[in-house]
């Protein structure tokens, strides 16, 4: 991590205390969101969020924790240091059920889902004129695939059992937004990511350099469909960078927002009637959410987990 990054979000760690000791002083409830990096989609989602909450109560505020991903903030919210959490449906799925990255750790049977958000693509970059043509070509390749806890790697696991690799992929431990001279300069074969689309990086990479997605085999996604109820189908649409000359099969998943079964009613409730307030606001206020019908959100038959008590049918 760079020292700018540092500085920017221990600046903000420490204007969130700040704000939470204030208003715990002025009897203000807070809701504190886990996030994700600054960086990324899950912070600026998180933002508008917070922004939902408090409208719906005067006396209760909202802070956002920048965190390192879903891993992280299923763990906070364990111990009670946040909230609320943003994650990856299938991230959450695995926790829940106690399987794949939580195989070895207690199910975390107390987690509700409140609202879905926008889908993120399990994403595979290579160079243009590369010969990585569908992922199996990946064997034995350098690859940048994201921290061990990311919901990226998790995802990666998820679909690398179904491969019988002799040479396994080396994974490059470095940050994405370093990986890209990296990967320009032919240091890394393949940078994967699981991202809502379109994304800032992935434009800054076809920018950079000729680059091009590839497929999942269809065999593949059907068994990783078949082992988390969270992944679904998808198509990597051509026209999203420039370079790319083909759509490619893959797959996604959405992003949820979680809480425990504990949370407060009252607070939640008010929240959620907010947000179905207000909910065309929110789709137009990041433009990851911006083609997602506004009955989705809450739509709880696509729920992966069971829904808080809050969660309901509104008039």
């Amino acid at each position: 991590m760079s020292n700018l990054k540092l500085l920017i979000i221990t600046l903000l760690l420490m204007l969130n205390s700040n704000v939470y000791s204030e208003n715990l002083e002025k009897g203000q409830k807070i809701i504190r969101i886990g996030s994700g990096s600054i960086f990324k989609g899950y912070y600026s989602i998180a933002l508008d969020l917070c922004k939902t909450i408090k409208a719906s109560d005067s006396n209760t505020d909202c802070i956002v924790i920048p965190t390192k991903g879903g891993e992280e903030n299923l763990e906070l919210l364990k111990n009670g240091t946040i909230d609320l959490a943003l994650v990856q449906a299938n991230v959450a799925v695995e926790a829940f059920e106690g399987k794949g990255y939580y195989e070895s750790q207690e199910k975390m049977q107390g987690l509700r889902q409140i609202l879905n958000l926008y889908d993120e693509f399990f994403t595979v970059i290579v160079k243009d004129e590369d010969k990585i043509k569908i992922f199996s070509d990946i064997e034995g390749k350098k690859i940048s695939k994201g921290p061990a806890a990311s919901g990226s790697s998790i995802s990666y696991n998820a679909l690398r059992k179904f491969y019988n690799f002799i040479n396994e992929p080396v994974n490059i431990n470095i940050d994405y937004e370093k990986s890209v001279k990296e990967f320009c300069d032919g240091k890394i074969d393949a940078i994967i990511m699981m991202i809502g689309h379109p994304n800032p990086l992935v434009a800054l990479i076809a920018n950079s350099c000729e680059v091009d997605f590839i497929s999942i085999e269809n065999t593949k996604i059907t068994q990783l469909i078949e082992s988390n109820k969270a992944f679904h189908r998808a198509i990597m649409d051509k026209n999203l960078y420039p370079g790319i000359t083909t759509d490619q099969n893959s797959f996604a998943v959405s992003s949820i927002l979680v809480t425990n079964e504990n949370m407060d009613f009252k607070t939640l409730d008010k929240f959620i009637g907010m947000f179905h307030k207000t909910v065309k606001k929110f789709r137009h206020s990041n433009y990851m959410l911006n083609n997602i019908d506004i009955t989705y959100f809450a739509d709880t038959n696509n729920f992966v987990l069971p829904k808080h008590p809050a969660v309901r049918n509104r008039k």
